[in-house]
């Protein structure tokens, strides 16, 4: 098991289908900027929660 593959962390088809939902099409500009604060507000729960459960994790150990 010494030998180490390199592996990314999203294959081309997964950027593109994630590129096709968020960028916005000529009628559909609303559907877009919906679809940016809901990546938004996403990333800061998924971060919020990381923060909240390393600390708590220190006090813990502590």
């Amino acid at each position: 098991m010494s030998s180490q593959s390199s592996t990314r962390a999203f294959a081309p088809f997964e950027w593109m289908v994630a590129l096709r939902y968020l960028r916005a099409r000529r009628k559909e500009g609303f559907i877009s900027v919906i679809a940016g604060f809901s990546f938004i507000g996403i990333s800061l729960g998924v971060a919020t929660r990381i923060i909240v459960m390393a600390v708590m994790n220190g006090f813990r150990q502590e």
